[in-house]
């Protein structure tokens, strides 16, 4: 059972279950989620918060944030791995993906140019700034990938495993 935390539109849900993962997904636009229901209705998915997520204890066996805290800024940080930490089972896996660098972009305009008003913020992290913060959770990194960007990519890409 994984929990995809941000699931947006829902695209990566469909993925999760082929690799055989019972697979439920939260994101906190409202408009993401409608969009994850009407697209991917076979699976179940809410708003809520990562920093306040809706599950017990234990509830998963895994975390998957697929470029989702790159929303988030550093000061909420450790609530929301403190969350993953609390719904995923004692040696169950969290997985983050992100966009890598320094500092904070602003990414609206790229919305706003498809018609959407929203205020969005890319807050980019080094692979072992992710690693830090996984590690100051509780969590145990298990396998990292951290490439520099190419061809048409602004940033560099991480993705970091790690066990609860």
């Amino acid at each position: 059972k994984v929990l995809d935390a941000g699931c947006g539109a829902g695209r990566m849900m469909p993925l999760l279950h082929a690799l055989g993962c019972e697979v439920e997904g939260i994101d906190l636009s409202p408009q993401m989620i409608r969009r994850a229901q009407r697209d991917h209705p076979a699976f179940k998915s809410q708003v809520a918060s990562l920093a306040h997520l809706p599950f017990e204890g234990g509830a998963f066996h895994g975390t998957f944030y697929w470029y989702s805290v790159i929303h988030s800024p550093d000061t909420d940080n450790p609530q929301i791995l403190a969350e993953a930490k609390r719904v995923t089972r004692r040696d169950g896996f969290i997985l983050v993906a992100s966009q890598t660098g320094h500092g904070t972009q602003d990414v609206s305009e790229n919305y706003r140019r498809r018609g959407h008003e929203i205020e969005l913020h890319r807050h980019l992290r080094t692979a072992d700034r992710l690693a830090e913060l996984l590690l100051t959770a509780g969590f145990a990194e298990v396998s990292r990938m951290d490439r520099p960007a190419t061809g048409s990519e602004r940033d560099g890409q991480a993705v970091l495993i790690a066990r609860n």
